[in-house]
């Protein structure tokens, strides 16, 4: 099949659980059986891949709380898919994406918390991999904050075991978004700075001490910045 046709397809049941969300929830088992398989196929462009965790991602959060039955199986491949790959950035945003689309569909008192804590290594690994890269472009930036400010805002206990040198791996990701040239990128970058510092406040993230700043005003929201000092030495 023509690549760029596949490509468009799937973005167009993107478009459509996105528009019609819950009214077709009875298409969902199909859908999602068929965009896994097709992920998880050798056989499949490995440039539609990425399109497909997005279009995951706008189906979860088109569900909502009815996306919580797929979600241990579409993680599980997901992972497999990008480990399988000798360039698994190729797929970065948009698995950065689709953990972000599957958190925001998990209610807070549900079952499946326990799922997303499950994977909540892999999602970490991914930040710190994308905090590692010099290269990183601005887009992958703002995801990348944006879900470390979701976990931090919904299961801030991941972040209890971490050592020094994990955050501030974390708080160099964020410091990246906070001086990019773009605004949005900026403000999700504070907003996750405020909700990351609340979580190392609340299960104390390593023993040195953690102190939010007063960064800077966007709109009229305050929004923090981390200061984490390790070893003697400040990280800002």
């Amino acid at each position: 099949q023509d690549v760029q046709v596949c490509k468009c397809a799937i973005g167009v049941l993107g478009d459509i659980f996105r528009a019609l969300g819950h009214s077709i929830l009875e298409y969902a088992d199909a859908t999602i059986s068929a965009l896994l398989t097709s992920l998880s196929s050798e056989e499949v462009d490995l440039s539609i891949k990425p399109e497909i965790a997005t279009t995951l991602a706008e189906i979860a959060l088109a569900l909502d709380i009815h996306f919580s039955k797929y979600v241990d199986t579409v993680l599980k491949t997901v992972v497999i898919s990008k480990n399988a790959n000798e360039n698994p950035t190729f797929m970065r945003e948009s698995v950065i994406d689709l953990y972000s689309g599957v958190i925001q569909g998990i209610n807070a008192d549900s079952s499946d918390r326990n799922v997303i804590l499950h994977h909540s290594g892999d999602m970490l690994n991914d930040l710190f991999l994308i905090a590692l890269d010099e290269d990183t472009a601005d887009n992958i930036i703002s995801s990348s904050c944006g879900l470390l400010g979701d976990l931090a805002l919904n299961y801030p206990q991941i972040f209890s075991d971490l050592d020094s040198e994990q955050m501030e791996s974390l708080n160099s990701l964020l410091t990246k978004g906070k001086i990019s040239d773009c605004n949005k990128t900026k403000s999700v970058s504070f907003w996750a700075s405020r909700h990351f510092s609340n979580a190392c406040d609340t299960f104390g993230g390593i023993e040195d001490d953690v102190h939010a700043v007063k960064k800077a005003r966007v709109g009229e929201e305050v929004f923090y910045s981390m200061r984490i000092t390790v070893s003697n030495k400040q990280y800002i």
